[in-house]
């Protein structure tokens, strides 16, 4: 799994919670450094937990530029604003994987078996 989150925080929490429910995982500060993370891994990466609004390559971006590396990578989105914004501003498409910070280990659970699983 490969985390990508800007705030430091944030992603110290995010990496805490993943590891505690047993994923193994890369993470990255910025959408840059996850694309190059992402290319030099040399294994293939299930899932991308993004922030949306990163500076320089935001989430979406990133998204979909690791996916036209791996059609199979699926992608959940976290973010601080709320999803109905994030639609409306077009930053994501209605439907989805989204989960707003802050969020619970629980929550977090929750969303990542809900998108394994399909």
């Amino acid at each position: 799994m490969l985390l990508v989150e800007d705030e430091s925080a944030v992603r110290r929490i995010a990496r805490e919670m993943l590891l505690r429910l047993g994923y193994t995982i890369l993470d990255a500060p910025n959408g840059l450094a996850a694309l190059k993370t992402f290319l030099d891994y040399g294994k293939p990466i299930q899932l991308l937990v993004t922030d949306v609004v990163m500076p320089e390559l935001g989430g979406c971006d990133l998204a979909r530029q690791l996916k036209a590396v791996n059609g199979d990578l699926k992608t959940l989105f976290i973010s601080g604003y709320a999803g109905e914004t994030l639609v409306q501003e077009a930053l994501l498409e209605d439907g989805t994987a989204y989960l707003q910070k802050p969020f619970s280990v629980n929550a977090l659970a929750s969303k990542i078996r809900e998108l394994l699983d399909n």
